[in-house]
């Protein structure tokens, strides 16, 4: 089903919920919040994620939220704008959460 399908019918369904908003704009605005599942896929992510689909204005495709960032914790180029999944290192290096010294940074890139 199609995603437009599948908000119009959560929004029969439902005894939907109203939500005030502030996107990027300064201005507030009043919609239904309707809950959707919907299959989120780009790059090396593939997932099904609980979307609250918001009738905004079409500035806007998609507003990621501070808690999916933090649980999938893309990468974004925000000069040649790809996104991904998994953690990203200009330097093309390895990139981790683990402590590293300097000197063994070193060494990983005059080997890559």
């Amino acid at each position: 089903m199609e995603g437009s399908q599948l908000y119009a019918e959560a929004l029969k369904a439902r005894n939907c919920h109203i939500v005030t908003v502030r996107p990027a704009t300064v201005t507030r605005v009043t919609v239904p919040k309707v809950p959707v599942d919907l299959g989120v896929k780009f790059l090396d992510l593939d997932s099904v994620e609980r979307c609250l689909v918001l009738d905004l204005d079409a500035r806007y495709e998609l507003i990621l939220g501070m808690a999916w960032l933090e649980h999938h914790e893309p990468w974004i180029d925000w000069r040649s704008k790809p996104l991904g999944a998994t953690h990203y290192s200009p330097s093309g290096a390895l990139a981790s959460h683990e402590p590293t010294s300097a000197r063994k940074q070193k060494r990983l890139w005059r080997e890559h």
